[in-house]
């Protein structure tokens, strides 16, 4: 029998059904071009204040959803981390946009972004009650900073600590990034052993992922929540 999940808009869906709590993990899984960064930047829009900041981790030399969405939410950019005091008392944004600056000399570049990127997130983690975003959670990853991607995904729910993060394939990204979820959001994938690493997100009914996400609509997620095991579909 088809399993029936209740279906909204992402409107409806962000301004009236999406609960979030400081410290919970949101994970957006799905192909280039389906949404995944201007859905996290959409509920960011609603949760991100001075006494919530969400820290992004700007990796690409240019970002156009970012460029679009960081005015929108109030977030400064910064080359480097922490921001100078200055700023900080001046501007009292919602969040920071850690961009160091591009070379396109990946020897020089990924070291750089490497240690400001870390420098961050472990100021996040012993600060709490932020957001660390990473739209990129693979090339996080490939930079070396899978341990302190764990620590947070780990520990950083205790200090009010999230981390938010996209990734176009789960096999990309360490398990963490789907047992340790409170909110996940899924795009459309035919690959069934993809398919079959969504179902690490517990409590849920696997068999419910296993049908919904191949057939999702372009543009289309499958959101799942741990707490209160709520499963819906949110269309753009």
């Amino acid at each position: 029998m088809p399993f029936k999940v209740a279906e909204y808009s992402r409107e409806e869906f962000i301004h009236e059904r999406f609960s979030y709590r400081p410290g919970e993990h949101v994970t957006a899984v799905g192909p280039t071009g389906e949404g995944k960064t201007t859905m996290l930047m959409q509920l960011q829009q609603k949760v991100a204040t001075p006494r919530h900041p969400g820290i992004f981790l700007a990796m690409k030399p240019k970002d156009e959803t970012l460029e679009e969405w960081a005015p929108k939410l109030g977030f400064r950019e910064t080359p480097s981390w922490p921001p100078p005091w200055w700023k900080q008392k001046l501007y009292n944004p919602n969040g920071w946009v850690l961009k160091p600056p591009i070379t396109f000399n990946p020897d020089v570049d990924d070291r750089r972004q490497l240690w400001q990127f870390r420098a961050a997130m472990l100021h996040s983690y012993r600060k709490g009650n932020r957001a660390v975003i990473a739209d990129e959670l693979y090339g996080l990853d490939d930079l070396g900073l899978e341990r302190v991607l764990i620590a947070l995904w780990s520990r950083g729910r205790s200090m009010g600590c999230s981390l938010w993060g996209g990734v176009q394939k789960p096999s990309h990204v360490p398990l963490w990034a789907y047992n340790q979820a409170g909110h996940m959001f899924l795009a459309a994938d035919p690959d069934m052993n993809n398919v079959k690493r969504f179902s690490e997100f517990g409590g849920v009914n696997p068999a419910i992922i296993k049908e919904l996400v191949p057939n999702l609509p372009m543009h289309s997620m499958l959101y799942l929540r741990r707490r209160g095991r709520v499963a819906a579909i949110v269309h753009k």
